[in-house]
């Protein structure tokens, strides 16, 4: 079908993951033109061994950027697993005609990532099927669709200390945005001081005390930070700025269980 020829790579850099499939099609054009059907890519990404993956299928010539690619979830949102989307910029997807065909570009922030950071010489899985006008064909050599025995693998080199630093430097600034905007007034977590809404005394006794250790963190997360000053607010706050509404709803639940539900 002079549509299979595909390209693949992969790189990181400070901000997270990129992928470009380089589409190689000798009728691009009638493709643009809606007189041919355009490949897809049904791919998956897994940080890491025996981890849940994403699913991500970009079709050409110019499937829209979808806003989460999750028509097969493997996860649902927890405190050591989040979704992308391009709502928080955790994922971006591009397509653009190429003189050889069409461009594909997909981006996964390291911000999904910050708990699960590969070492140098680090493996996630990684497999994308492009599905052509004359059949399928995958990059790991998929003996089925979603058959994660067969993934092939990225290899991570080159992170060394000081570029592991620069990823987790872009995961403060992120983290500390997140959570300076998830306990404004409005925010569920600051909504449990509303007399009406809320439950003050809880508040007090529980999220107070959580928001006043991780307050004095944000102090140290400036443009002049120190690689000390990274790994520090990375291993003391990050994990609590990151995941700072699901730590507010575990303390509520011991708080009821211990006031309501123990002898």
């Amino acid at each position: 079908g002079g549509d299979a020829d595909t390209e693949l790579y992969v790189a990181c850099d400070a901000q997270g993951v990129h992928v470009f499939l380089d589409a190689h099609d000798a009728h691009a054009e009638e493709v643009q033109n809606g007189l041919l059907r355009g490949s897809s890519f049904e791919s998956y990404l897994a940080p890491g061994k025996d981890q849940p993956y994403f699913f991500f299928m970009p079709r050409l010539p110019d499937g829209p950027v979808v806003a989460e690619p999750t028509s097969f979830v493997t996860m649902y949102p927890n405190a050591g697993w989040r979704l992308p989307t391009t709502a928080d910029g955790t994922f971006r997807n591009d397509i653009r005609r190429t003189p050889t065909g069409f461009g594909i570009s997909v981006f996964f922030a390291w911000e999904l990532f910050y708990d699960k950071l590969p070492a140098d010489g680090g493996r996630w899985q990684f497999e994308s099927i492009r599905w052509t006008r004359a059949g399928g064909f995958s990059f790991g050599g998929s003996e089925s669709v979603h058959n994660v025995s067969s993934f092939g693998e990225i290899v991570f080199h080159g992170l060394d200390p000081e570029n592991l630093n620069a990823i987790k430097r872009t995961i403060v600034y992120r983290a500390a945005e997140r959570y300076r905007a998830t306990k404004k007034a409005q925010s569920p977590v600051s909504r449990w001081k509303d007399p009406e809404l809320g439950d003050p005394a809880f508040y007090q006794a529980r999220v107070a005390p959580l928001l006043a250790r991780l307050d004095p963190y944000l102090e140290k997360v400036h443009k002049d930070m120190t690689a000390a000053d990274v790994d520090t607010v990375f291993r003391a706050a990050v994990p609590d700025w990151m995941e700072l509404e699901h730590r507010v709803a575990a303390l509520r639940t011991r708080y009821l269980k211990e006031k309501y539900l123990t002898p």
